[in-house]
């Protein structure tokens, strides 16, 4: 049950991350729009918190050591280096999208300041997001996280291009 609560956890945030990105990046704004995007968005945040718990439960038995020695074991077996430090970069995202998640509920997402900095966020939640669905795993879940990435880049590469949302 831990391996497909793990497993489920993240999947279903990775889900969440897409449907609020190709939202954005559509364009669509309304009142129901963003209030329906921000709960996602939430939800998200959500799951992403239950896999890092039951991560850290069923597979790290709560030993911050363990999980840094076994991101260093995937990481030596996907790009043959070995490091561990990338459980930093973990916490980081899940703390990013958590302050996000806060500030929007505050209202801050319309503020002036706060655009360059959700750029940023966001850069970095996909940068990490790619780098775990499609680096770090294979199979079905490899395949439908290319093929969202190249849907997202399709409905951003239209709006950009001033034409409507795919």
């Amino acid at each position: 049950m831990g391996a497909e609560l793990i497993a489920w956890t993240v999947r279903l945030g990775m889900v969440c991350l897409a449907i609020v990105l190709a939202g954005w990046a559509s364009g669509t704004s309304s009142p129901g729009a963003d209030r329906g995007l921000r709960l996602i968005w939430t939800v998200g945040w959500g799951l992403m918190l239950g896999h890092f718990l039951a991560a850290f439960h069923f597979q790290h038995g709560w030993s911050h050591a363990h999980a840094v020695a076994e991101t260093a074991r995937q990481t030596r077996e996907q790009i043959g280096w070995e490091f561990g430090g990338g459980v930093y970069f973990n916490y980081l995202f899940l703390a990013a999208w958590g302050g996000d998640v806060v500030l929007w509920w505050l209202g801050q997402e319309r503020a002036a300041w706060y655009r360059p900095v959700r750029y940023i966020l966001l850069s970095y939640l996909v940068l990490i997001a790619l780098n775990g669905v499609i680096v770090f795993k294979a199979g079905w879940v490899r395949w439908v996280g290319v093929a969202t990435s190249l849907l997202l880049l399709a409905i951003w590469w239209n709006r950009s291009r001033g034409q409507r949302a795919i």
